[in-house]
């Protein structure tokens, strides 16, 4: 991004992070070895990222998506308060077309793992572990 940014003689920018993207852009912003973007970030709005992520049924649901609609409907699940909502199989196809677009499945996988230029180590952890 900071090549992106130089490129078109941006300057800095603000960026916007979401679920594992936020998590993803936090850890740039406070990583030191990373001291090297930090000009390029202007602002930054994060969205329910940052720090550790129990491994919940939430979590799981999500992970072992397997690219079915009933999959989707239980990833949907623990994210809506009222579940009659899950009785309108229009938010549940919605999320699950979007989920399946031709690449939508690689961009998420690739925030779960760190570059192998970094150890190539999974970022997945479990309780009570870095």
């Amino acid at each position: 991004m900071t090549r992106f940014l130089e490129v078109m003689d941006l300057g800095s920018a603000a960026f916007c992070g979401v679920s594992m993207g936020a998590t993803l852009l936090l850890g740039v912003a406070a990583t030191s070895e990373y001291q090297w973007p930090i000009r390029a970030i202007r602002a930054i709005v994060s969205t329910s990222g940052g720090g550790f992520v129990p491994l919940n049924e939430a979590r799981r649901a999500t992970l072992d998506f397997d690219c079915s609609l009933e999959g989707m409907r239980r990833i949907v699940s623990h994210f809506v308060y009222d579940q009659a909502l899950l009785d309108d199989e229009r938010l549940v196809k919605a999320r699950f077309e979007a989920a399946i677009l031709p690449g939508a499945w690689e961009a998420v996988a690739a925030a779960r793992f760190r570059s192998s230029a970094r150890g190539g180590a999974p970022r997945l952890r479990s309780a009570g572990h870095d």
